[in-house]
């Protein structure tokens, strides 16, 4: 007889998510989902629009408004230089890019140059966020170690020696795998991944070894399949290896850590490359 939805988010791609929620819980208020996307365009004004009609009827409350127990939260900016070498390649990728594909160049070029921003040995389809299909292939006039990784392997060094434990953030899968062989000389340490081709009943399991070892450790998660849901704070470093497109996955990433029973303050890391797709 009464249908009220609970949500974390309740809009997290498109405004179409907020109409999907609203019409669980009094149809028809919005309109048909026809009539709601021909009225209401997916953008900054309309959202402004419909906050008026739901605001009634939506109780919001956010952790910072209620938990008044959480410890500090720091969110530090690494911008990067990419360097005159590697400025000349990335330079070279969009040109070839675009040349490539003259009618979708920009959005593939996109691609591209995230991947590349990641780390110039993945290869890929070129698809913005396409975790999956992008490939390693190492390449012998690049070496292994890029300012990016470089800064990834000093922080985490410095949280190792300290005891710390630390949650990296990539959306490429094989990211991880460059970061643990960048990190084959740093001091001993529990080591495990979370992304996409991690079955759903093994996830639970990692986070409770990872929170149950008593030294250092690293979790390198894909924000996709491990960014929401788990609870993971044991952890007080957050590293955001690449950029997500999405603000709200990034967030959500981030809470990862920092929410309820989180008892040390929280150090959040987000690393870019300066005049590059990443700005």
């Amino acid at each position: 007889r009464r249908t009220i939805p609970m949500t974390g988010t309740p809009v997290e791609t498109s405004l179409q998510d907020l109409w999907s929620l609203i019409d669980l819980a009094i149809p028809g208020l919005l309109g048909s989902r026809d009539q709601f996307l021909s009225h209401y365009p997916d953008d900054e004004t309309s959202a402004r629009q419909l906050a008026d009609i739901t605001a009634p009827i939506v109780l919001r409350r956010r952790v910072a408004d209620v938990a008044g127990d959480l410890p500090e939260r720091r969110d530090i900016d690494v911008p990067l230089e990419l360097g005159e070498d590697l400025v000349a390649r990335y330079s070279q990728v969009l040109t070839d890019t675009l040349q490539r594909y003259p009618t979708a160049g920009a959005l593939v070029a996109t691609g591209q140059l995230q991947l590349f921003c990641a780390h110039p040995w993945l290869q890929g389809g070129g698809e913005p966020d396409a975790d999956d299909d992008a490939a390693l292939s190492a390449n012998h006039t690049t070496p292994l170690m890029t300012p990016k990784l470089e800064r990834t392997v000093a922080l985490l060094e410095e949280a190792f020696l300290t005891g710390h434990k630390v949650l990296i953030f990539a959306i490429f899968n094989r990211c991880g795998d460059l970061i643990r062989e960048a990190g084959r000389h740093l001091p001993p340490a529990f080591w495990d991944t979370i992304n996409g081709s991690t079955p759903q009943e093994d996830r639970q399991p990692i986070v409770d070894a990872f929170t149950a070892h008593s030294g250092p450790a690293c979790l390198i998660l894909n924000p996709k399949a491990a960014g929401t849901g788990l609870n993971i704070t044991a952890a007080t470093i957050v590293i955001h290896y690449t950029q997500a497109w999405n603000p709200a996955l990034e967030a959500q990433a981030s809470a990862r850590a920092h929410r309820r029973g989180q008892k040390e303050p929280v150090t959040i890391y987000r690393l870019f490359y300066e005049n590059t797709v990443e700005r």
